[in-house]
């Protein structure tokens, strides 16, 4: 797993990857701004770059649309309690859309462009789950904290899912 830190905005290049600060890219993780749009933009940007870390710095980041992951890019917080993700959107069972972290599905099953997820690492954050509710009051097999298959290097480390409408990870 990459090592290094980048306390003040931008990437830093004291480690083999680079770290990209979330909140020096447009995330506020203020607890009531949509960050989904800011976290999107900033994944591509990571992932083109040629792969990275994004830190997101202690706060509450409220996703009214899933963080469509992809290859090369690991998410790193401040720590259980301390760094939150939180799913809010409702919608109707079995929209794959509602998870905290997922893939666009467009690119295939859980298959990020005919190949599998590589090199993604997630540290030190907590998923609450509670802001999703079924417009049709079912069990969504879908909905989930990470929505993620077909994984190859990857690791889950020190992280709370919870109150999700699925599997926690999945």
């Amino acid at each position: 797993y990459p090592t290094g830190s980048s306390s003040s905005g931008g990437a830093s290049s004291s480690s083999a990857l680079s770290w990209y600060n979330a909140k020096s890219y447009g995330a506020k993780g203020d607890g009531s701004t949509d960050d989904s749009t800011a976290l999107n933009a900033l994944i591509r940007t990571v992932h083109d770059a040629g792969g990275g870390v994004i830190y997101c710095p202690e706060g509450v980041y409220i996703l009214n649309e899933q963080m469509n992951w992809l290859s090369e890019v690991s998410l790193v917080g401040d720590g259980v309690g301390h760094t939150i993700f939180k799913p809010t959107r409702n919608g109707a069972t079995y929209d794959v859309s509602h998870s905290a972290i997922g893939y666009n599905a467009s690119n295939g099953y859980g298959i990020a462009n005919g190949e599998p997820f590589r090199n993604c690492h997630f540290r030190d954050f907590e998923i609450d789950g509670s802001g999703i509710v079924s417009t049709d009051g079912h069990y969504c097999v879908r909905i989930k904290g990470i929505y993620l298959q077909y994984l190859v290097n990857c690791t889950f480390t020190n992280l709370y899912i919870h109150d999700t409408m699925a599997t926690g990870l999945g």
